[in-house]
C-alpha cells in the first residue's frame, strides 16, 4: 500500500509489488506474514488469497480489512500504524512463535468469502433483502 515507505529500510521486510498469481501462491507458502498497511482500501483480494493459503496478516483497519482480520486469530489489525511499531513487532513475534495455529485459523477465517456466499449476499442486497 501507500505506507510501504515506512518499512523500506527494514531488512526483515520484503516489499512485494505486482506479481503473478503463481508467484504469489508460491511466495505465500513460505511461512511469511502478509503486511498490508493502507490508509484507503476496499476489499483486498490479495488479503483473502493470503489467508486462503494459511498466511496470517498484519493490516491497518482500512476498508474491509477491519472486518476480515480477527486479532489473535488470523493476524492483527491496527488503527494507527505509525504509533504501533512496538505492538506490530510483538504481534509478528507471536505469529512466528505460533505459526501453525495462525495458519489454520487464517484458512478457516475466509469461509464466509467463498464465491458462492458472496454472490448470494450481493443478490440479497440487490433485491433489498438485507
Amino acid at each position: 500500500g501507500e505506507l510501504a515507505y515506512l518499512f523500506k529500510d527494514n531488512k526483515k521486510i520484503t516489499i512485494v509489488k505486482t506479481v503473478t498469481q503463481e508467484e504469489l501462491v508460491a511466495y505465500l507458502n513460505q511461512q511469511v506474514i502478509l503486511i498490508m498497511f493502507s490508509r484507503w482500501e476496499g476489499m483486498p483480494l490479495s488479503l483473502l488469497e493470503a489467508l486462503a493459503t494459511g498466511t496470517p496478516a498484519l493490516t491497518s483497519k482500512a476498508g474491509e480489512m477491519k472486518y476480515i482480520i480477527k486479532n489473535g486469530e488470523n493476524g492483527f489489525a491496527y488503527d494507527d500504524i505509525e504509533s504501533s511499531y512496538e505492538q506490530i513487532y510483538n504481534d509478528s513475534l507471536d505469529i512466528q512463535s505460533n505459526y501453525t495455529k495462525y495458519a489454520e485459523t487464517s484458512v478457516a477465517s475466509i469461509k464466509d468469502y467463498t464465491l458462492e456466499k458472496v454472490t448470494k449476499h450481493y443478490l440479497r442486497v440487490l433485491k433489498k433483502e438485507v
